[in-house]
């Protein structure tokens, strides 16, 4: 019998190979079924593929992926597809950066993996930053007879876990957006981790402006904490034009550090306790035309746009 071959392109010139064996294409598999069913289905057909055997899987299910990543087959490939108009545009995520990916206990446990079904991912450190800026989001669409635009907002628990998901949506060209505190740039290599996962070159594009900034702020007593409540506006004079230069440079990268401080900040009018403020500010006070959320306003709206 004379050997077969089947060769599939995909992008860069990579090319997948096929011989002698069993090859299965399967379309949405998780349909109409609940999402632990789905996740237990990903992983028994990831296991089910000894030998020769070979599946295309296309799929929408965060659930039926899951499953997949959890079978541990180290012969798993996922490609994303994102169409742009009539081209559709591929990216690969290897066995070696799946593992990577699922080791970290923060990815594994998380929803980051419904990053891979939508336009854009914005990471935010915590929950209540989530709620506020989609309710925000929401609220201008709303108030504009808008759809709102395909935007998962997701939290790492905390500013030092941003570079962790950032990195491992990057890997697989999922568009994404960081949300900090200002105190992540106070934190030297927590900011710098966070622009290398950006891929922000730090040494052409940050060093000198940073080291303007840490040493004025370092040289007065009590800085940091202070300018976490003020944000941008607390810088003065050549301080304040090389923080201008970095916050453009960050946010045509995608991060996005907030200019006021920290999203309390944004209504210093409701002085409660982070958790508190969300409730307080979502039920309570006008998302559309409140003058006290008018930066918040303005910082949400270039975020939906960033590209």
């Amino acid at each position: 019998m004379k050997s077969k071959k089947l060769e599939i392109e995909i992008p860069e010139g990579k090319t997948a190979v096929w011989r002698n064996g069993i090859l299965t294409l399967i379309d949405e598999p998780e349909a109409f079924l609940h999402p632990p069913q789905a996740r237990l289905l990903g992983k028994m057909l990831a296991k089910s593929t000894a030998g020769e055997r070979q599946l295309f899987i296309s799929t929408h299910s965060e659930d039926f992926l899951q499953g997949i990543i959890d079978a541990e087959n180290k012969d798993v490939t996922i490609i994303r597809i994102d169409r742009k108009g009539s081209i559709n545009e591929m990216s690969i995520l290897n066995s070696a950066g799946i593992k990577e990916f699922w080791e970290n206990p923060l990815l594994r446990y998380s929803d980051i993996l419904s990053g891979l079904f939508h336009e854009k991912v914005v990471v935010c450190e915590s929950d209540y930053d989530c709620l506020f800026y989609h309710a925000v989001l929401d609220a201008m669409c709303e108030s504009e007879d808008e759809i709102a635009p395909d935007i998962l907002f997701t939290h790492c628990g905390g500013k030092t876990r941003i570079k962790d998901v950032v990195k491992a949506l990057k890997a697989i060209n999922v568009p994404v957006v960081a949300i900090s505190d200002f105190d992540l740039i106070n934190h030297k290599q927590n900011f710098k981790g966070v622009t290398d996962a950006l891929r922000i070159d730090w040494d052409m594009a940050l060093n000198a402006d940073m080291k303007t900034i840490y040493d004025d702020m370092n040289s007065k007593v009590g800085a940091w904490e202070s300018i976490k409540e003020t944000g941008r506006a607390g810088f003065r004079g050549e301080t304040f034009v090389a923080y201008s230069r970095v916050e453009s440079v960050c946010k045509s990268a995608g991060l996005f550090v907030v200019p006021v401080g920290e999203m309390e900040c944004f209504d210093k009018m409701v002085t409660k306790t982070k958790k508190e403020w969300v409730y307080e500010v979502i039920e309570k006070c006008d998302l559309v035309n409140s003058p006290d959320l008018q930066e918040a306003r303005k910082f949400v709206k270039e975020i939906a746009e960033f590209r």
